[in-house]
């Protein structure tokens, strides 16, 4: 027996609710049919705890996210979680100063992995210990060292320092930054493109310069 009801609108005889059939009843939506919601629809497809927010899904629980490029739940293909933003990059261990004239970073943290950007340019400067590494704090998420010396990452500029001043005697060919436990930036000077020693960057004579570092690593947070 097939029957027609034909309404413009439903509400509920009381209260607030109206429910539709009973538990184990399927209704059929139609090829062509438009679902029109102007407020929030929940209980769709398993998704009873994502909305919509200005046309983007959103989770009630942030742990929560998507399973890309599988049709099945595999941890390796969850990915839970995205971030954009900036983080302060702080010149660490002086004893006066410095004065910054740019000090800029940005960040961007896909699952574990961070990218970050910094500017520094800096002077009247002093340190504690001159034969310290030159170390820049301030990394939005704490490092895993997995690698020796720390994650590597790209110097893109430097100007005014001092990069053969390390803390042993080589004369600078290739230098780089490293990300290490102490979500600290430490930069590295190489004795040749062949032999990268990782010397790292005194305070010494460095009292003023320009350095700008791209570089990525992982992350527990």
């Amino acid at each position: 027996m097939t029957s027609e009801i034909k309404a413009d609108k439903w509400s509920p005889a009381s209260g607030t609710a109206c429910t539709i059939g009973d538990s184990g009843d399927t209704f059929t939506i139609p090829s062509g049919v438009t679902l029109a919601n102007s407020g929030t629809a929940t209980g769709f497809g398993g998704l009873s705890t994502w909305s919509e927010s200005s046309g983007n899904l959103l989770s009630s629980d942030a742990a929560k996210g998507i399973y890309l490029g599988v049709n099945s739940a595999t941890a390796a293909n969850l990915l839970s979680d995205y971030e954009e933003g900036s983080w302060t990059p702080t010149i660490s261990g002086a004893s006066s100063g410095p004065t910054y004239d740019n000090r800029t970073g940005r960040y961007t943290k896909t699952g574990d992995l961070v990218f970050v950007e910094m500017l520094l340019q800096w002077n009247s400067t002093s340190f504690t210990t001159a034969s310290d590494a030159f170390t820049v704090t301030g990394l939005p998420f704490t490092p895993i060292n997995i690698h020796y010396n720390g994650a590597p990452g790209s110097v893109v500029t430097g100007a005014s320092f001092n990069w053969n001043n390390t803390q042993s005697t080589s004369t600078t060919a290739s230098i780089a930054a490293s990300a290490n436990e102490s979500s600290a930036i430490v930069l590295l000077a190489g004795a040749s493109t062949e032999n990268f020693t990782g010397s790292k960057i005194k305070n010494d004579n460095n009292g003023q310069g320009i350095v700008s570092v791209a570089m990525s690593y992982r992350t527990t947070a």
